[in-house]
């Protein structure tokens, strides 16, 4: 698979990043992730879903490759896709508390 470069943002302290994973997630290529981990913003919150794997955070062919590297949720999808959602606004709204974004911009969305 295609390695894309991820940018390094140096000098963005405003900048607030989510990191979103499942702990059943076999397909993430970890040495990659871990190798990244110091080019994501200063303001980034880490959330792994326990019981969540690859294929849930996306609508995959459950008959295709992906079903075959990757580990098997133990919950269900509209349980991790909550998650995933919780953990987002969860970064919204830290953001928000350090005046980097306003709330009124959320709902402008």
């Amino acid at each position: 698979p295609e390695t894309i470069p991820v940018p390094k943002f140096e000098g963005d302290d405003h900048l607030h990043a989510a990191v979103i994973t499942g702990n059943r997630d076999l397909s993430m290529n970890l040495t990659n992730f871990v190798d990244n981990l110091n080019r994501l913003p200063v303001h980034t919150t880490f959330t792994s879903i326990i019981g969540g794997n690859h294929q849930q955070f996306g609508s995959y062919d459950p008959s295709g490759r992906s079903r075959d590297i990757d580990g098997n949720a133990t919950i269900s999808r509209d349980a991790q896709l909550n998650a995933t959602a919780d953990a987002l606004v969860r970064t919204l709204l830290h953001a928000t508390k350090n005046n980097d974004i306003s709330p009124r911009s959320l709902v402008d969305c």
